[in-house]
């Protein structure tokens, strides 16, 4: 991941659903992911078409717990 953002992917490039890179990590509960994409400046507030944002998804998502904490912290550090 951290390759395609160096390269200039776009971070809000979106899926056929709207899923933005970050709301897709959210997803996969894929917590570095998460963390690379906030720390390249990823929109924490981007919503997909349903209108599920990040902390949409990580609730409704069945994640592990441990996952949806991490993605948590890595959030709650990136808005300080």
């Amino acid at each position: 991941v951290q390759g395609l953002i160096n390269a200039g992917y776009p971070l809000e490039a979106k899926d056929q659903d709207g899923r933005t890179p970050l709301l897709l990590a959210a997803f996969t509960a894929k917590a570095e992911v998460v963390a690379q994409l906030l720390a390249a400046g990823a929109d924490k507030n981007a919503v997909d078409l349903k209108g599920f944002g990040l902390l949409l998804i990580l609730s409704k998502k069945q994640t592990s717990i441990v996952a949806s904490q991490q993605i948590f912290f890595v959030l709650m550090f990136s808005i300080l």
